[in-house]
């Protein structure tokens, strides 16, 4: 088994990377990271993913993106094409390395970057697992900000999401929870629905946390991958329960979304 922490030279800088491999993968993995704490929050479990992927003989390559982690770069001059440029610099190492599949495996906000790097590769038809996606990015926009509302509440100060929306507006960046939030981004997030119309081309294992083993699927998230099959997608969703382990408080654990998401691994069906 293979881990190497290694950097990549890019035009913007340094881009960290971990490698999780076995001696001759029959698959590779490209690791797409959620922003903020719920990257951090998450290490562990895609740590764990990565050791999974390699006993199963794959492998995982785990970036840092621009302005992230140890990865070069000023989170505040950060666009979503900055990052699809980091994706797509990280697939062509792992193309050029092992001459096996590629998929594409995202957490939370990560979904936004995956299907971004989509549009720009239409010809590529990959295999996708979403974990928890966050499929609207003017929602997920509105949640980080609540982050900063809260926290100047506590100050006794009141903040509305509306006037951190209009400073973002006027380029100002804002500092939330310890992360620069770019103006740039933002906008792009203001702009992406995935509820409405489909990512590009793929076959898609998405992974959604229910409260109780029993309990269905958001109707929600029915509803887009019904979207997205009426467009000729492979789509197909699954529960699953445990911790939310991008956003406890401690560092935690859910085993159990790891063993789902192997069944379903390509080698595995076809």
């Amino acid at each position: 088994m293979t881990v190497q922490p290694f950097f990549l030279d890019s035009a913007q800088g340094k881009r960290f990377h971990v490698l999780h491999a076995s001696p001759t993968p029959r698959m590779t993995w490209l690791y797409i990271p959620p922003f903020g704490e719920e990257m951090n929050k998450s290490r562990r479990m895609i740590t764990l993913l990565g050791q999974a992927l390699v006993q199963c003989d794959q492998a995982l390559l785990i970036p840092d993106l621009a302005g992230c982690g140890d990865s070069a770069g000023e989170l505040r001059e950060v666009t979503q094409d900055t990052w699809v440029q980091d994706i797509q610099q990280s697939c062509q190492w792992l193309i050029d390395r092992y001459p096996v599949p590629i998929g594409l495996w995202s957490l939370r906000s990560g979904s936004l970057t995956l299907f971004k790097f989509l549009e720009k590769t239409p010809a590529h038809h990959f295999s996708c697992i979403l974990w928890q996606p966050v499929l609207n990015g003017a929602v997920f926009l509105n949640q980080f900000l609540r982050l900063k509302v809260a926290a100047d509440m506590a100050l006794g100060h009141k903040t509305l999401t509306q006037t951190l929306r209009q400073q973002l507006r006027e380029g100002q960046p804002l500092e939330i929870a310890g992360y620069e939030l770019p103006p740039p981004l933002a906008d792009d997030w203001e702009h992406t629905d995935f509820t409405r119309s489909a990512p590009a081309n793929g076959r898609y294992r998405w992974f959604e946390r229910l409260t109780e083993a029993t309990s269905p699927l958001p109707p929600s998230a029915i509803a887009a991958a019904q979207q997205w099959q009426a467009q000729g997608l492979d789509v197909q969703q699954q529960g699953f329960t445990g911790l939310p382990f991008w956003q406890t408080q401690e560092i935690t654990e859910c085993l159990p979304l790891i063993q789902q998401s192997l069944e379903t691994l390509p080698h595995a069906r076809d």
